[in-house]
């Protein structure tokens, strides 16, 4: 079923709500987008069908969905909106998920095609060009949100910044994204678990290695006070 559009956005109220939950209500830059592929992972992560979750609970996602389309609509000053679907949203899910799996294992991922819109814009006021921030004419390259393309095209634009980032927690297997250069795991709980299997492994060898030992030991003294068939003890001649 394809995602339906109507010209309505999300209320002021409801937009920063899901901004919020998005963790990037009022930020730019680096940290934005840190905030934002998070969102992307943690929905890849989700293996929880659409259709078993709480309406409350999938409405949520649709209005944060909504909320990050918005945010890039804004950049070319449209108005169209996509309400997507359950259905939909469930094929962008996968999308993303293939993606970024995609990326952890094999390093690379290929997005598209993509159908570009190229804009120009030129901020006027009365009917005269407004001069915005010593500059008076805007361009650049945007995709139509419908079925999810715009936000996976500002998603592959997203991964160029935090790419090196996506990788696959060696304990459960997910996908997640690095919150430190040196983080190995997608959580603490995972890093300590890890630990602990790593541990019951290396007691595992070295009872494994003693117990060879023993035998080895064992087997070499059998082997030193064994008679050879057929040997004869000689005694050593007495005086006398």
């Amino acid at each position: 079923m394809a995602a339906t559009t109507r010209n309505n956005m999300l209320s002021a109220i409801e937009r920063e709500a899901a901004l919020g939950r998005i963790g990037c209500a009022g930020m730019k830059g680096r940290a934005s987008d840190w905030k934002i592929v998070d969102w992307f992972v943690r929905l890849a992560r989700n293996q929880k069908l659409f259709s078993e979750m709480a309406p409350i609970e999938v409405e949520l996602l649709q209005q944060e969905y909504r909320a990050l389309q918005e945010v890039l609509q804004e950049e070319t000053g449209g108005v169209t909106q996509n309400v997507v679907t359950v259905e939909a949203l469930e094929k962008f899910r996968s999308a993303v998920r293939m993606h970024l799996e995609q990326l952890a294992d094999a390093g690379q991922t290929e997005f598209g095609p993509f159908t570009l819109t190229r804009f120009v814009h030129m901020p006027r006021q009365n009917n005269a060009p407004v001069t915005v921030l010593d500059k008076q004419v805007y361009s650049g390259d945007f995709v139509k949100p419908f079925e999810g393309q715009g936000l996976l095209y500002h998603l592959s634009f997203l991964l160029g910044h935090v790419g090196l980032a996506i990788l696959r927690c060696p304990y459960c297997m997910q996908i997640f994204l690095r919150a430190r250069a040196d983080a190995e795991h997608c959580s603490r709980q995972c890093q300590a678990n890890a630990h602990a299997q790593r541990q019951r492994v290396a007691a595992k060898i070295e009872k494994l290695q003693s117990m060879k030992g023993r035998k080895d030991r064992k087997r070499e003294g059998t082997t030193r006070h064994t008679r050879l068939p057929g040997a004869k003890i000689q005694r050593r001649a007495g005086n006398g």
